[in-house]
């Protein structure tokens, strides 16, 4: 159960190049607007949301002060933000840490686990929910699929973490250090064939006894993993949790959110906005004064193609604009229109569109 205390969490999701992450950074300056203390998160491993706000990010959250309100962001390291996580899970034992750490399995595939990466993100999402710091956390996710796969890891790895799998693993160290060499029958044998799977190209008793001596550190700290990663879990799939679908008027972004929706909706996770990113509407663009095309002949042709790109654009919106309002029928559909001006002023112009749409309602 989410205490109505709690932050209001944003999970943003979308295509590639969409807009997703300056609609991110956009949003969180609207609700700084409105007086929150905001932190924007960005999982996606592009460094889109550092250039979206003008700034160095790093796995420490940094002040950005812009239009007059400051927001906070960071965007995690893969290998700094491991060995953070490892620090966190390890508080109360620091020479458990250093040998978990020191382990050469650890050494040679910390940067390669896969889901690592989610991991360390939803530690950051869930301490910064629970620090009192934010009142508003916007998690800008890695684009489409990835961002179901941040979704869906905590509860795959709470699972693996439950199984007495571990156990069975940590005991391993026994055999290997009794010496036993390459059996070829019994359960020895078949844990050895399944650990080689995990090692690559390390084998023998050696291999065994690393990644035994991994699973060994984990067990005491492994309830302090799962109970961090349920908290994710239920987060992320609770009521008060608002997922926003970004997307374009290319039909690779529409069939992106289209995708996106479907599988939420079999997480039983709903939508609460889509936001369609440079739509035109016709009050966007002024048109073009017949008196003043009549003064400057030269420009005529100029001046009718542009017409015609916004008539086509305008229809395009409008079609895009029809099929998500029946895909996504349960949700608040608004075109965000194209802002062609500096980063810096996209932002604060985008800021006040989403203020309107999502923040004040």
């Amino acid at each position: 159960m989410i205490a109505a205390s709690e932050p209001a969490l944003y999970v943003v999701v979308g295509g590639g190049g969409v807009g997703k992450t300056t609609t991110s950074a956009g949003l969180g300056i609207a609700l700084a607007r409105r007086g929150k203390r905001v932190l924007v998160v960005t999982v996606d491993p592009a460094r889109r949301l550092a250039d979206a706000l003008g700034i160095t990010l790093g796995k420490d959250a940094v002040v950005v002060p812009i239009g007059g309100v400051t927001v906070h962001a960071l965007m995690p390291d893969s290998r700094a933000a491991t060995e953070q996580f490892t620090r966190w899970l390890f508080e109360n034992d620091s020479v458990a840490a250093d040998r978990f750490m020191n382990n050469r399995l650890y050494l040679e595939l910390a940067d390669a686990i896969p889901g690592m990466h989610e991991v360390v993100c939803a530690g950051i999402v869930d301490q910064a929910l629970r620090s009192g710091a934010y009142d508003a956390v916007v998690l800008d996710t890695a684009p489409s699929r990835h961002a179901l796969q941040f979704m869906d890891y905590p509860a795959k790895l709470a699972e693996m973490l439950e199984a007495r799998t571990i156990q069975w693993v940590a005991g391993l160290a026994v055999t290997a250090k009794a010496g036993i060499k390459r059996p070829r029958s019994g359960i020895i044998a078949w844990g050895r064939r399944r650990l080689q799977r995990l090692v690559g190209a390390l084998v023998g008793a050696e291999a065994i006894s690393d990644v035994s001596a991994l699973f060994a550190e984990l067990l005491p700290v492994r309830d302090r993993w799962v109970a961090l990663l349920r908290r994710v879990e239920q987060r992320m799939q609770s009521a008060s949790t608002r997922y926003l679908v970004v997307t374009g008027l290319t039909g690779a972004a529409v069939a992106d959110a289209e995708y996106l929706g479907r599988q939420l909706a079999n997480r039983t996770v709903s939508v609460s906005h889509v936001l369609l990113n440079r739509a035109a509407l016709s009050t966007d663009a002024p048109a073009i004064d017949p008196a003043w095309v009549a003064g400057h002949p030269e420009l005529a042709e100029l001046a009718e193609h542009y017409s015609s790109i916004q008539r086509v654009t305008r229809g395009r919106t409008e079609e895009v604009l029809r099929r998500l309002a029946s895909d996504f029928s349960h949700a608040q559909i608004q075109p965000l229109p194209e802002l062609a001006v500096a980063p810096r002023e996209i932002l604060l112009d985008l800021a006040t569109h989403l203020d309107r749409v999502i923040v004040a309602p």
